[in-house]
């Protein structure tokens, strides 16, 4: 992980992705149908402001973003 996004403490920890996907389930299917959701901005949405709880090891920064997803 060091080498992938520049140090382990920025690695999301599996808990983000599973908040996340409770939020898209329990909403309604009508009004979130065919997108694309990831998981930092699905919890963002949700009212979710401190991310440093899903980091795999207590990092303090900012996550990392994810190598498939273009920043811009």
């Amino acid at each position: 992980m060091r080498n992938v996004v520049g140090g382990a403490g920025q690695a999301r920890s599996p808990q983000i992705v599973a908040d996340a996907a409770y939020a898209v389930l329990t909403r309604d299917a009508r009004t979130c149908t065919a997108n694309l959701f990831i998981d930092d901005e699905v919890l963002l949405d949700e009212g979710v402001t401190d991310l440093a709880a899903y980091s795999a090891v207590g990092f303090e920064g900012d996550l990392a973003l994810d190598i498939f997803v273009d920043p811009a």
